[in-house]
């Protein structure tokens, strides 16, 4: 089997691109697509992407008349008043780290850790947070998350005040002195970071994964699949990219993006940690979490959890039913395969801390990681460092046993910070 072509431009005498208007948050998510956008992937896949900005999953939903294909969260869908005419059609990340609970640093929320033995690592109890002020956008992610938080101390969002403010405004007022607690996604809760805040709770820490969703206008994708599946290449392009490519690749073009569309300065930590604590699933994970082979797929499962969360008893057996099917995995299976490799990842950059670590990777048992007490990480972080033994020059320091990391870490713990960062083999994953 001979290996595949790239897709060459479109040549002059052929049709222009499709032009295709999308919808997206300044977040994480949407830097995949920008960057997919600069780098001319849509182009090679015949369209046009056009990248239309909203402040908030609401507001994209409200103004569906201005993109076709879109990313948000699961509650603005389900709460708009025709989730209908949405399709989903894929998984843009899972946010499940970067929406929290933020505090001032002298609040009695975070007086107590783990009293709800069920929740170890949730701050506060029921007695600190009934009667509190929260602001809180409703209708969105952050309204999940703040409700399982109630939940986890046996109360509801009758026990407390919730001001309805999105993001921006809502972290202006909670700095002049509203409120008692702010419920937060990245990048906003990197604001809240370098104000002091502290996270009292995580979608994690409470059990409630989060995911941003890949949605198109259901009579769109009916009569242009291909245009939607050929989206999916680009997006899944880009997800490949950032599951392969070092961190220091990323960085400066992370940057920008904020810059651009988010009007945030972001520093390298900052950047570290967004790109690290947000989970992105290649074209084989997707189809599986589509996958409804077995009655339902993974992701009608999940989405059945947060409509029996939003709606309780009030949704019959039927109307579930008709919202479950919103997901579907057709375009998923269109996409023509494979997804392009990025090009050749660049070294990963040193970074400077003390301590000894392990670094845990998803892909192999614990790795142990030379630190020394007060010098750089790596200190033979050469491109030598990062090859196998039978391919190590004979020149190398023995006294440092080769790192060889082939997939995505993990974040690993060190003392009482969380550091992230990426580090890569020299064998490219297929």
């Amino acid at each position: 089997v001979g290996t595949p072509l790239p897709r060459l431009p479109p040549a002059a005498n052929q049709e222009p691109p499709f032009k295709l208007e999308t919808g997206w948050l300044p977040e994480h998510e949407t830097f995949l697509i920008w960057y997919a956008k600069q780098k001319g992937w849509d182009k090679q896949e015949g369209l046009d992407i056009v990248l239309n900005r909203f402040d908030s999953g609401k507001d994209l939903i409200g103004n569906a008349d201005k993109w076709v294909i879109g990313a948000c969260g699961a509650f603005p869908i389900l709460t708009s008043h025709y989730p209908e005419q949405f399709t989903i059609i894929g998984v843009g990340n899972d946010e499940s780290l970067a929406n929290a609970v933020m505090a001032r640093p002298d609040s009695p929320l975070l007086d107590t850790k783990g009293a709800n033995k069920g929740y170890p690592n949730l701050y506060g109890k029921a007695d600190d947070v009934r009667g509190k002020t929260i602001i809180c956008p409703a209708s969105s992610s952050a309204q999940y998350l703040l409700t399982k938080w109630l939940a986890a101390y046996g109360l509801t969002t009758e026990d407390v005040r919730i001001q309805n403010t999105d993001a921006v405004p809502g972290l202006q007022a909670f700095f002049e002195g509203e409120g008692d607690a702010i419920v937060l996604w990245a990048p906003y809760s990197y604001t809240g970071d370098e104000h002091g805040l502290k996270v009292a709770a995580t979608s994690r820490s409470v059990n409630a994964p989060q995911s941003v969703l890949l949605m198109a206008d259901k009579d769109f994708a009916a009569a242009h699949p291909s245009q939607v599946a050929s989206f999916l290449r680009v997006y899944l392009r880009a997800v490949r990219m950032m599951r392969e490519e070092s961190v220091a690749t990323l960085a400066e073009d992370y940057k920008t993006f904020f810059k651009e569309w988010a009007g945030k300065t972001m520093s390298d930590a900052e950047v570290i940690k967004d790109i690290t604590i947000h989970q992105v699933f290649l074209l084989e994970d997707q189809l599986r979490m589509f996958n409804a082979e077995h009655s339902r797929s993974d992701m009608q499962d999940w989405l059945a959890s947060i409509i029996r969360f939003h709606a309780g008893d009030a949704y019959s057996r039927d109307k579930t039913e008709e919202l479950l099917g919103l997901v579907t995995g057709a375009f998923l299976e269109k996409v023509e395969r494979p997804i392009p490799a990025p090009p050749q990842r660049a070294l990963p950059f040193p970074l400077s801390i003390r301590g000894n670590a392990i670094w845990k990777s998803r892909a192999s048992e614990p790795l142990s990681i030379h630190v020394s007490g007060l010098g750089p990480l790596f200190p033979c972080n050469t491109r030598e460092a990062l090859l196998s033994p039978e391919e190590q020059p004979p020149h190398r320091n023995q006294n440092v046993s080769p790192i060889l990391i082939k997939k995505r870490p993990d974040p690993f713990l060190l003392d009482q910070a969380v550091f992230f960062f990426f580090l890569y083999g020299n064998e490219r994953q297929p």
